[in-house]
């Protein structure tokens, strides 16, 4: 025996043993204790412009699946399923049908109270297409207002569209310094045509009367004040709104900051904008220890003091150490591989401009398999902000370089001037979902800076991102580099061009976050030794389709490709193709890597699973046909 409960709304218009253990513990107490029914069926009547599935995935209530076998969907009350049917009229219009209604939405109890069906009736009416559309206004701007709404004559009358276009109205106008506007939205449906006009009230222009920061405790207020590109007299503008907090957000003092206009005077067009943020602690101090396929093990630690004299400066140090655990590499078992300590000033403002400058200096150590290095370099740097996403740097470094490498003499240094660009318009740079870089890099050694090696460096290259409605993202990156060697302290019989560059200067390649399925920096001519002797000129390209799986559980599939040449004449565009058909292990071919893994979403960003195989000629004998790659963030 079931019973009924009838219910008829009004129709309305994201280390490892950590990742597992959250997996694990997370799914099943909650569950036993949840005295809410189960949710064996949802089921619908009266559709057929839209699937049932489609309709179930616009819903936050679900019913059993196979693909996920481990969920128990229940059913936490009728103010749920209010919110879902809402959610469903939302995807008709969005469909273009405007009239849909829910008639009914049955929850169907067993017996015993433990279990619900759910049955939902719907009424589409007609699918709607646009017949016109008008934008009306006072203001001297109206040409072309009709173009910002992306909707054309006979498209189906999609909601989310129009709030789209009423949204890129109000931002239009926005930007123009009318915070005031106000856009009201008409809709006459006749049958399955419907009229749309835009009103569009712009108000005056609004300016900025001052500027209020609220009270800090550490910090100064022209350390806010100097960050904001907004000043008493100037247009109001979105633009300059989120420009103003992300500078104030780069400038490393402050965990969160909101700035709102908090007063707008209507009558007179002015307005008092507000800024409150909450400052981070002056001191820090931190440490790890973690395991990845491309650092193996890694030790770290740091310091630091921020907000020096509440002016935003900042003073840090770190070290790093890291152990291989090839079995490899000089005799196996833990061996030390490298290790850095640093040291960092950061002063944001020279001579009360916009430009930031970057002191450091550092000591590395590097062990080979055939000789070791010891680095010490002091570096200065310049940066500049062109706009909200491009920024200009130019650096001065000197590398103090101790060597047992053989045919190199013992000590030398290599000092560079590099000129940089780059256009970063991605949201989130540890995971993102959209957006673009784009940079370039020039870089001149020696000369008349002084130094033992002297050559030309360039490196440049793109990298952009699509995400869709689903959760797809398609991840793509190309990037490439020369390199010409003018003189050298190299002193070697070596005929090879990349001879005459330091090893630690030369492109390298290959690894969990550039050619997976093959080993860190691992790709292209090999020494005697079988040690990758790196390259000239660089070649490197990935696309990667990032996808939900389920809860925390993301999954990818990519295909990688490149090589570093220790000539640049041995780069040929017959390499590409030959990478692919010739079976044979070949160095100067294009390498081609590809695969799949899992990515599993954690606080400090995706923990990350990649296999990667070898294809065509990149695989020598005696290799594995592929490499499992384990990191903490995306690859690119």
């Amino acid at each position: 025996m079931r019973s009924q409960a009838g219910f008829a709304p009004k129709s309305c218009p994201r280390s490892l043993l950590w990742a597992l253990a959250w997996l694990l513990l997370a799914a099943w107490p909650s569950a036993a204790q949840d005295p809410s029914p189960l949710i064996d069926d949802i089921t619908f009547e009266g559709n057929e412009a839209i699937s049932d599935g489609d309709l179930r995935g616009a819903m936050r209530l679900r019913q059993p699946s196979a693909l996920r076998p481990l969920a128990r969907p229940r059913f936490p009350g009728a103010d749920f399923l209010a919110g879902d049917l809402n959610e469903i009229l939302l995807r008709y219009r969005d469909e273009g049908f405007p009239l849909a209604e829910i008639v009914e939405a049955v929850v169907v109890y067993e017996e015993s109270g433990d279990r619900v069906d759910i049955h939902i009736v719907v009424r589409e009416g007609p699918q709607v297409r646009l017949r016109s559309l008008e934008v009306r206004t006072e203001a001297e701007r109206r040409r072309d207002l009709e173009s910002k709404v992306s909707i054309d004559r006979g498209d189906v009358l999609a909601h989310e569209k129009l709030e789209q276009g009423e949204q890129a109205l109000s931002d239009e106008f926005e930007e123009l310094g009318h915070a005031l506007v106000r856009v009201i939205r008409e809709v006459r449906i006749e049958g399955d045509s419907a009229d749309v006009v835009f009103r569009v009230d712009p108000g005056p222009e609004v300016y900025v009367d001052s500027i209020y920061v609220e009270p800090l405790t550490q910090t100064r207020e022209k350390t806010v004040v100097r960050e904001l590109t907004l000043e008493p007299g100037e247009l109001l503008t979105p633009k300059r709104l989120l420009e103003s907090r992300r500078r104030v957000l780069d400038s490393g003092v402050f965990r969160s900051v909101r700035i709102v206009p908090d007063v707008i005077d209507s009558l007179d067009g002015t307005a008092v904008i507000r800024v409150s943020a909450r400052e981070r602690k002056r001191y820090w101090v931190g440490g790890g220890a973690g395991y990845s396929s491309a650092d193996q093990l890694r030790f770290l630690g740091e310091w630091g003091i921020r907000n020096i004299s509440g002016l935003g400066r900042r003073l840090s140090w770190n070290g790093d150490l890291f152990y291989s655990l090839d079995p490899d590499f000089r005799g196996g078992g833990v061996s030390f591989q490298e290790g850095q300590l640093r040291l960092d000033y950061f002063e944001p403002r020279i001579l009360r401009t916009r430009n930031r400058a970057t002191f450091s200096t550092y000591l590395r150590w590097i062990q080979e398999e055939s000789f070791h290095e010891r680095i010490f370099g002091y570096s200065v740097a310049f940066l500049r902000e062109i706009s909200l996403n491009t920024r200009a740097t130019v650096s001065l470094e000197t590398r103090e370089v101790s060597t047992t490498e053989e045919g190199v003499q013992p000590d030398y240094s290599t000092r560079f001037l590099r000129l940089g660009l780059t256009e970063d318009s991605r949201e989130n740079p540890f995971d993102p979902d959209k957006g673009h870089v784009l940079f370039g890099q020039a870089e001149y050694a020696g000369g008349l800076l002084g130094g033992t090696n002297q050559f030309l460096r360039t490196i440049g290259g793109w990298q952009g991102y699509q995400s869709s409605e689903q959760g797809f993202i398609v991840a793509t990156r190309i990037r490439g580099g020369f390199i010409e060697p003018v003189s050298s302290g190299v002193d070697t019989s070596d005929s090879l061009r990349v001879a005459r560059i330091p090893w630690e200067e030369r492109f390298r390649t290959g690894g969990s976050n550039t050619i997976r399925g093959y080993p860190e920096n691992d790709v292209g001519r090999v020494n005697d030794l079988d040690e990758a002797i790196g390259g000239l000129a660089l070649f490197l390209a990935n696309v990667e389709v990032r996808f939900p799986i389920f809860w925390i559980i993301r999954g990818g599939v990519f295909l990688d490709m490149g090589n570093v040449w220790a000539d640049p004449a041995e780069f040929k565009l017959s390499r590409f193709v030959d990478g692919l058909e010739q079976k044979d292990y070949n160095p100067l071919n294009v390498f081609y890597g590809a695969g799949g893994g899992l990515r599993f979403v954690t606080p400090v960003g995706p923990l990350r699973f990649d296999y990667g195989f070898k294809l065509g000629s990149g695989r020598a004998p005696g290799e594995p046909q592929g490499e499992l790659h384990v990191a903490l963030g995306q690859a690119f």
